[in-house]
């Protein structure tokens, strides 16, 4: 029997998923106590009617394709905190819901299904929702103060090695260096929780970042370079999401340029021998 070949990214079984998963939820659990702490009910109240949204948009859509319910393995779950905390805590419920319509019912079917979207969901809903609905959207996202449990959820997950340093520290690395050649003040690009978060739980997604270790690095530097760039253009929220999505478009190319760098100095490595 010959050799099968698929389209990455390359998940072994669902119970990876669910694992991964299960941490991924586990780090957010310093941003929703410091979000009950800092802006009471209405973050609670936010982040359950954005979960509850992807559940029954996933359940909707599992059951009109007919195929098993997917709202087990955590996904929807993360999912609809993740747009919860990339909103303003006062939004209204609507548009918490036409949020992760876009993002769970349309981008990750369009762009390549359960495990394989290739644009990050929270990202694109984001900036379509910012142009359909620009005034609400301009308000400070709830992420905004959770400068500190971001951080907390980063250590939970390189702990766990959920996520490679190779993507987070790229960015950074090339933010601060972009600033600075720039004659931007870099603290306080640094102090924008907005800016770790995204870090942390947009750039690293698996199914829309690079495989290989040399194109996460080269995604990160360039993704690093493009939000000190679009910043001044688009403001910081916008800019971030927009970056998100332009380097997930050029993912393929990462990869292509990672794969021909790492054959490329085998080979010198073993013509030397």
């Amino acid at each position: 029997m010959g050799n099968k070949i698929f389209n990455a990214p390359h998940l072994r079984c669902s119970q990876n998923m669910l694992l991964i998963n299960r941490e991924l939820i586990l780090s957010l659990i310093p941003l929703i106590i410091t979000a009950l702490l800092k802006y009471g009910l209405p973050s609670i109240r936010l982040m359950f009617f954005s979960v509850l949204s992807a559940l029954l948009i996933e359940s909707f859509i599992s059951i009109f394709k007919k195929q098993p319910l997917t709202i087990f393995d955590g996904t929807a779950i993360f999912t609809g905190l993740l747009i919860a905390f990339s909103l303003p805590v006062a939004v209204a419920f609507g548009i918490v819901f036409l949020t992760n319509l876009i993002a769970v019912g349309f981008v990750k079917n369009i762009f390549g299904g359960r495990n394989g979207c290739i644009f990050n969901q929270v990202a694109v809903a984001w900036l379509f929702m910012c142009l359909a609905f620009p005034l609400p959207m301009k308000a400070p996202i709830m992420v905004g103060c959770l400068f500190f449990a971001v951080i907390l959820g980063a250590c939970w997950l390189f702990y766990k090695k959920i996520i490679d340093w190779k993507v987070p520290v790229s960015i950074l690395i090339a933010v601060v260096l972009t600033s600075f050649i720039s004659g931007q003040k870099v603290h306080f690009l640094l102090a924008d929780a907005g800016l770790f978060f995204a870090v942390v739980y947009l750039f690293t997604e698996y199914t829309s970042s690079p495989y290989t270790k040399i194109g996460r690095i080269i995604y990160g530097f360039t993704a690093g370079f493009l939000i000190v760039i679009v910043r001044n253009l688009t403001g910081m929220n916008a800019s971030i999401f927009l970056v998100v999505v332009i380097t997930n478009s050029l993912v393929p190319i990462f990869e292509r340029i990672g794969v021909y760098l790492h054959l490329y100095v085998h080979k010198k490595i073993f013509s030397s021998i």
